[in-house]
């Protein structure tokens, strides 16, 4: 009867062995092909700002160089147009919607680092050694705090635009001191021309004169002081920048017609002789015609206190990333990826900037001149309205445009400061 007992447990253990193998097997196969499955692939969302022509299309291409790089993400990109994106960025990086978004240096920057709505990128820069790869004066400005917070991809300077020939003409020189300045204008005017072209239609070119008088009078800590709102606009620093403003107003070097006049109508008197010189970004490569190329010069703001360092209004556009992105291990490899010098080459020759790399080349005219003067800058400043309290922005431009027909220096001042007090967070 034991043995009967028995024969049945071999037996029923055979059967659970028989059926078992395969199931166990399956079990394993199932493993295995798991192993094998292609991965889900992540999408990294990127945000654009479309300011010329060309960006869709190298953007295009550097999606599937990207793509073919890194198989398992998908890049998609938003793209809008100056006003539309300003307004959407502040809501993107609240909700973590975007990765990686384009952005601009200076206090446009500062701010979403202060509001910790940007990721420190300290840790990629070191790994990928940027420090060799971009400017001491560029590092600066896209640091806050002493933390590294965005990718400069390109940039442009701001000098004086003259015509060669024309000053030639009239046995000129550019001007590269503040006497020599309002000496050229005299002399431009005697002969019936217009000195210098400005315009205000586009509410921020007056702009520059402030931020170039200022730099060359009190230097970039000063000013960087007085746009974030530490200073007083009514600060006797401050009066001189409008006195030495007033004094080239009152010696006729600018055009008197300014209010009709946006950034491009004040090329072409440039071109044909009818003006001798222009304050501007230098932008120009994709509006200059190709035959008046090698007419126009193009050098630094002059020097007024010799005591001074050089420094320089060069605004910056940038990458960063949103501290509530879900894919940042992916959105480094994106920024990674856009510090290359070929890609950023392919950028400023299409868009016609410069790349803040150093091993970047640059086929374009005027954009090549852009290099020596960030390299000979000590620091940089972004720009008036990218550095000051955002909301201060239209109505102090709107106070620039008024000195320019009424200079009253201490309305004006007054009215700065009564701005800024009244904006100050």
């Amino acid at each position: 009867m034991r043995v009967k007992q028995l024969s049945l447990v071999n037996v029923c253990m055979a059967l659970l062995l028989m059926f078992a193998i395969p199931v166990l097997s399956n079990a394993y196969a199932i493993v295995d092909n798991a192993e094998q499955l292609p991965k889900k692939k992540l999408t990294l969302n990127v945000a654009l700002l479309y300011s010329a022509r060309g960006h869709r299309g190298f953007f295009r291409h550097f999606k599937k160089e990207f793509e073919a790089k890194h198989p398992d993400i998908t890049l998609v990109f938003t793209g809008l147009l100056d006003a539309e994106y300003k307004q959407a960025v502040m809501p993107w990086l609240m909700s973590g919607q975007i990765d990686v978004l384009y952005w601009q240096a200076g206090e446009r920057l500062n701010a979403v680092a202060k509001n910790n709505l940007i990721l420190p990128i300290d840790e990629l820069w070191q790994k990928e050694q940027f420090d060799t790869i971009f400017p001491k004066n560029i590092k600066q400005a896209v640091s806050h705090n002493d933390k590294i917070y965005a990718l400069p991809y390109a940039y442009y300077t701001w000098g004086l635009f003259y015509n060669k020939a024309l000053l030639s003409d009239l046995g000129l020189e550019p001007p590269i001191d503040w006497p020599a300045l309002l000496s050229f204008c005299q002399a431009v005017r005697q002969e019936g021309l217009v000195p210098i072209m400005i315009g205000s239609q586009d509410p921020w070119l007056p702009a520059a004169w402030f931020d170039y008088i200022d730099l060359r009078l009190n230097g970039l800590a000063f000013h960087q002081e007085l746009l974030a709102g530490k200073v007083s606009f009514t600060d006797e620093r401050v009066k001189n920048v409008f006195v030495h403003w007033k004094a080239m107003i009152e010696n006729d070097c600018f055009i008197s017609t300014h209010e009709h006049l946006s950034w491009r109508n004040l090329l072409p008197p440039l071109f044909r002789k009818m003006a001798a010189m222009t304050l501007l970004g230098n932008f120009l490569d994709n509006n200059t015609p190709p035959e008046f190329q090698d007419d126009i010069g193009y050098q630094a703001f002059p020097m007024i206190n010799k005591e001074i360092a050089r420094y320089e209004d060069v605004p910056l556009d940038v990458f960063v990333i949103s501290q509530r992105s879900k894919n940042i291990p992916a959105a480094k490899k994106f920024l990674k990826f856009m510090s290359r010098a070929d890609i950023q080459s392919t950028i400023a020759n299409t868009i016609g900037q410069s790349s803040p790399h150093l091993k970047a080349t640059n086929s374009n005219y005027f954009s090549k001149k852009n290099k020596s003067i960030l390299l000979g800058a000590e620091g940089l400043a972004q720009y008036f309205d990218r550095d000051i309290n955002q909301h201060m922005v239209t109505e102090s431009l709107a106070i620039f445009k008024t000195f320019l027909t009424n200079p009253n220096i201490e309305r004006t001042t007054s009215q700065l400061e009564k701005l800024r007090l009244r904006t100050a967070h």
